[in-house]
């Protein structure tokens, strides 16, 4: 079963939180090899805002294409792993 609305928008309040924080880090530490990580969160963060934003306008249309809405128009395959998860570890160190 595909994640409901509420769960993108945690998984984008998560992704905000570890780009401040990892901001922060290069903020006080100065390290650009952060930025690549950096860079993927804001991204991965763009795509749950896409998937949000296709699942409102398809649930706005008279006639709503449950296929649509529930694949966003296509924007859930470019979320096919966890990427909070996957990067818990490099936020870490």
């Amino acid at each position: 079963m595909l994640p409901t609305n509420g769960y993108y928008r945690r998984k984008m309040r998560q992704l905000d939180a570890q780009v401040r924080q990892l901001e922060l880090k290069m903020e006080i530490a100065g390290s650009p090899a952060l930025l690549p990580v950096l860079e993927e969160l804001r991204i991965e963060r763009e795509v749950f805002n896409l998937i949000l934003l296709n699942r409102k306008v398809e649930g706005a249309r008279h006639v709503v294409d449950l296929r649509r809405w529930r694949d966003a128009n296509g924007a859930v395959a470019l979320v096919a792993v966890d990427p909070v998860e996957d990067r818990s570890a490099a936020l870490a160190s």
